[in-house]
């Protein structure tokens, strides 16, 4: 089983928010309330995109967050090792820290499986995940985290109660390369 981290799942959730906005910029913040995702975790994931090409971040009363790259040009794959290193097993990527890698029968099948939960992540762009996300939110107002739910609380609510998300994702990859 191959499991993202917390990191690796708040740095998709972000690209895919931006990818899919209508605005031209989004802030972190915005993001932050919309996902539920703590908003100092958030800004240093923001960070690390920025730093690895991903993300513009420009200041001001009118900055925030843009792609720095067309939206079918980055891959899940790319997105991912930006934050966090996609590991079905730690000996995959340090085999150098494996001591039992020269005589160990399950290293050669760990490295086909990297490689094909690799190849499936390249496959899957962002402009992808970005056009399904915004089916889903389509009547959505891209402001207003409550306008995401089917109905909407009364005005006079205060606080809105949002459902659990996972903090991970899990993906499992056949023998084929596809994800399911």
């Amino acid at each position: 089983m191959f499991e993202l981290t917390k990191k690796a799942d708040y740095a998709l959730r972000l690209m895919v928010e931006i990818a899919a906005s209508k605005q031209s910029s989004l802030t972190t913040l915005e993001v932050a309330r919309r996902e539920d995702i703590p908003y100092e975790f958030l800004r240093k994931v923001a960070q690390e995109l920025v730093a690895a090409g991903l993300l513009a971040s420009s200041r001001g009363s009118h900055g925030g967050l843009a792609l720095a790259h067309p939206a079918e040009t980055i891959s899940l794959l790319e997105i991912v090792r930006a934050v966090d290193e996609p590991a079905v097993s730690r000996c995959v990527i340090d085999p150098a820290s494996c001591t039992r890698r020269n005589r160990c029968v399950i290293y050669p099948v760990w490295r086909r499986l990297q490689r094909e939960v690799e190849g499936a992540m390249e496959a899957v762009l962002l402009s992808e995940l970005a056009g399904r996300h915004r089916s889903v939110f389509l009547n959505a107002d891209p402001v207003d985290p409550d306008s995401r739910r089917a109905e909407r609380p009364p005005k006079e609510s205060p606080k809105v109660s949002y459902p659990e998300r996972p903090r991970t994702h899990t993906v499992k990859a056949t023998l084929e390369g596809r994800v399911s």
